[in-house]
């Protein structure tokens, strides 16, 4: 080693200054080495780090989404959490690449190579101006084929919202080919134009508090 470390006599041991100084900064290092285990098994269980999760516009308002992002950070408090707004469909090449660690996405067709787990379904929901005919009818649901005549104010498709696709599988199963007058990147856009009397648009439950659609559920 090149230093002196102990002196040795007849009764006792002890330590020279090289030695002291090496001595404590050997206890250093094994606290050093026992903090990067710790760390490490703790990355390994997911408590240290960090996560980058892609969301819809709507997903911070949903309670359960909202109340499960509450509970990690307080379970883990070390680990930062990075979000990142956006559509579902811009969602899936940053997660196939990494970029993403999660997505809480609407339902939309997924490559193979991703795993997915249902968190919820909510209704889709006709959005009308009060004095539209549609805001008075007897009853708590309006049905879709009561929106076949209606001008509609719709998702611009290439925003790529996965709810373009869903709402038009909808009126294609009751055979209703919508007129739509408007185009719009934004659910709470589409609220805002519906407010004319002569438009409807449907939006998510969790994008807005008007009457259900019977018959018209979305993952």
């Amino acid at each position: 080693m090149g230093a002196l470390l102990l002196e040795r006599n007849n009764r006792n041991v002890r330590l020279t200054p090289a030695g002291r100084q090496f001595l404590e900064q050997a206890w250093q290092i094994m606290a050093q080495v026992n903090q990067a285990a710790d760390r490490a098994a703790r990355m390994h269980r997911g408590e240290l780090g960090e996560v980058t999760i892609g969301f819809t516009a709507s997903a911070p308002f949903i309670k359960s989404i909202s109340a499960s992002l509450l509970a990690f950070r307080q379970q883990h408090p070390d680990v930062h959490i990075q979000m990142v707004d956006t559509n579902t469909k811009q969602q899936i090449d940053p997660l196939l690449t990494g970029k993403l660690d999660i997505g809480i996405m609407r339902n939309t067709p997924l490559p193979d190579a991703l795993d997915y787990q249902l968190l919820l379904r909510e209704p889709l929901i006709a959005v009308v101006h009060q004095d539209h005919p549609l805001a008075s009818v007897d009853g708590e649901t309006i049905t879709v084929r009561q929106l076949a005549d209606e001008p509609f104010v719709f998702f611009d498709r290439k925003v790529g919202t996965a709810l373009y696709d869903e709402i038009l599988l909808l009126l294609k199963r009751y055979d209703i080919d919508p007129y739509i007058t408007q185009e719009v990147g934004e659910a709470m856009t589409i609220g805002g134009r519906a407010r004319r009397v002569d438009t409807a648009g449907v939006v998510s439950a969790y994008q807005s508090r008007q009457r259900a659609l019977s018959g018209a559920a979305g993952a």
